[in-house]
């Protein structure tokens, strides 16, 4: 966590990023940063943190919300209670939609709760972390922000676009040096 947390530091990245002031000081610095002073993050903010989903939503743009089943910081028990309760036409919906297995290359990863634009992520075997800990997971979640209304995703797995739903594929999950996506 230190080496990548240090990076997003980096001035050239912040730039590229075009991360305002120093935005992720307290998030990133140090294998600690955040989590010192996480109790009082958003003490005296009056911001609708789930308010701006519903309004995401409500202009058409995908949310997803992922999170590691072993997270002791922002546990996915909460993270669901929070996703049904925004304010958005479809939020009964939600409510109602059942979690369905995620599979990649024949191994559950997690489970996904959708309606609409709206998408649950939780993660097995992973924590606070789920690109560190499950990086297919996390590229499956980010492929159903950028193309929501795809039926079937495929990311690259040590240069092999493999399909991130249909079951029975053979593959090494845990060898590979980086992950893409592609769209059609």
């Amino acid at each position: 966590y230190n080496t990548w947390s240090h990076w997003f530091l980096q001035s050239d990245v912040q730039k590229a990023l075009n991360v305002c002031g120093n935005a992720g000081d307290n998030t990133f610095a140090g294998t600690a940063g955040g989590c010192t002073t996480l109790n009082l993050f958003d003490y005296h903010t009056k911001f609708d943190f789930v308010g701006s989903l519903g309004r995401v939503l409500g202009a058409g743009l995908p949310v997803v919300l992922m999170y590691g089943q072993k997270d002791s910081v922002c546990h996915y028990v909460g993270g669901l209670a929070m996703a049904e309760k925004i304010p958005w036409d479809g939020s009964s919906g939600f409510k109602e939609a059942q979690f369905a297995d995620v599979n990649i290359a024949g191994a559950t990863i997690g489970h996904l709760k959708q309606y609409k634009g709206l998408s649950f992520l939780k993660v097995e075997a992973a924590g606070h972390m789920v690109p560190l800990d499950q990086p297919m997971a996390a590229a499956y979640g980010l492929e159903l922000l950028v193309n929501p209304n795809r039926n079937d995703p495929e990311i690259c797995v040590g240069g092999n676009w493999v399909s991130m739903r249909k079951r029975g594929l053979v593959c090494q999950c845990h060898q590979y040096s980086h992950t893409h996506t592609r769209t059609h």
